[in-house]
């Protein structure tokens, strides 16, 4: 069933990302303005489309959507407030509630105060959210997902697509259903997960968990040990931490080799398993690929 399913990514995620954000031919179908404060939330709930959200000072909530003539044919834009903050939404027109199957370039850039909570669920299309104070929880059925200078937990969930994040401040999760992984500058827990792709990791200050079910993974972690745990179903491992570290490290390959600067290996002798403390020990460092070597440096 992996298989399958990420024989069917490519095509599916081109679809959409080809068209996520607005081009040439693009133009200004729907503008709105709501008033709003800081500390509120934005939801966002569209048929399909690239999501783009910006921060600015005014207490006010600005909604701009482009697209191609087919969006402004056939498809409603809307957008509401309450004592909750700011909903959007896209759908078919009523007498056009049949083509379910039409494909949308539709691009939404909107605009929120810098303290606002942010929901946002689109049927396929590339995300970004930057300089935000707030909740982020975002869900595109196939699109990459790009976030930059956030202050708050993030949950994200991609039927396919990149993750690029830099400078998070707050827990995150994350899944794609196919991918490369780059994540830098984080604060906080860790999660994170591709059906298949790379993994470059920088961060301090948080359990880390990722996992690739094909790819390799490279962390650099500085900062108090809470738990590492990297695993991937093929690919190379490579572990940066501090000389003072302390850790129960357990690193694992079926097929490969394993360096330590933590410890002298000899490698004529050495099996696939190496189980080592770090300085004093502590939580583990778990390293596990089925094919592909494991280093670990520090």
């Amino acid at each position: 069933m992996k298989f399958t399913l990420l024989s069917f990514i490519p095509l599916f995620v081109a679809l959409f990302i080809q068209s996520a954000f607005a081009g040439n031919d693009d133009k200004l179908i729907s503008t709105f303005n709501l008033t709003t404060s800081p500390g509120k939330k934005l939801s966002v709930n569209v048929y399909a489309g690239g999501v783009k959200i910006e921060t600015w000072g005014k207490h006010e909530v600005e909604v701009k959507v482009y697209g191609n003539e087919n969006d402004e044919k056939y498809m409603s834009y809307r957008s509401s407030s309450n004592n909750e903050g700011v909903l959007v939404k896209s759908d078919l027109k009523s007498e056009h509630s049949s083509k379910r199957n039409l494909q949308s370039s539709a691009l939404f850039v909107i605009s929120v105060p810098k303290d606002y909570t942010v929901d946002v669920i689109t049927g396929g299309g590339n995300l970004s959210v930057a300089n935000l104070i707030g909740e982020i929880k975002l869900n595109s059925s196939g699109g990459n997902v790009k976030l930059s200078k956030i202050t708050g937990r993030v949950d994200v969930s991609t039927g396919g697509g990149n993750l690029k994040y830099d400078n998070i401040i707050g827990d995150i999760m994350s899944a794609t259903s196919g991918g490369n992984v780059k994540i830098t500058d984080f604060n906080g827990n860790l999660n994170v997960t591709t059906s298949g792709g790379n993994m470059e990791l920088q961060g301090t200050n948080g359990e880390v968990i990722a996992t690739t079910s094909g790819g390799n993974i490279k962390l650099k972690y500085t900062g108090r040990n809470q738990g590492i745990s990297l695993v991937t179903a093929a690919g190379n491992i490579n572990v940066s931490v501090p000389e003072t570290f302390d850790a129960d490290a357990d690193l694992y390959t079926s097929l490969g080799n394993i360096n330590s600067d933590f410890a002298k290996v000899d490698k004529e002798t050495m099996s696939s398993v190496l189980k080592i403390k770090l300085n004093n020990g502590g939580n583990e460092l778990k390293c596990k690929t089925s094919a592909g070597n494991i280093t670990l440096t520090k």
